[in-house]
C-alpha cells in the first residue's frame, strides 16, 4: 500500500466506562511519520492525559491500536461509535 492510500486511513477511537473515557488516534505527522496520540481522563472536565507515541510504520500503529482495543475491552470499557 503507498502512502496516499495508507493516509486516508487514519483511526480515531474512543471507550467509556462510567465517568472515565479514552481515545487514540493514528494519522500521518507533518513529516509523513504515523503518530498515535492516546489521550484518557474525566468525562465532562478539561483535565486528562495525553500521550504521543511514534510508530515506524502504519502497520506497527495498527498493531498498537488492536492492543489497546484488547487491553480497554479487557477492562470493561465500552467503544463509542459515531464520533
Amino acid at each position: 500500500m503507498n502512502d496516499l492510500a495508507e493516509s486516508r486511513q487514519q483511526i480515531r477511537m474512543r471507550w467509556e466506562k462510567g465517568s472515565r473515557y479514552y481515545e487514540i488516534y493514528l494519522r500521518p505527522d507533518l513529516w509523513g511519520q504515523w503518530l498515535l496520540t492516546q489521550t484518557w481522563g474525566r468525562i465532562g472536565t478539561p483535565l486528562g492525559q495525553v500521550r504521543h507515541t511514534s510508530c515506524e510504520s502504519y502497520q506497527e500503529g495498527c498493531q498498537k491500536v488492536a492492543d489497546i482495543y484488547a487491553r480497554k475491552e479487557k477492562k470493561g470499557y465500552l467503544p463509542i461509535t459515531g464520533i
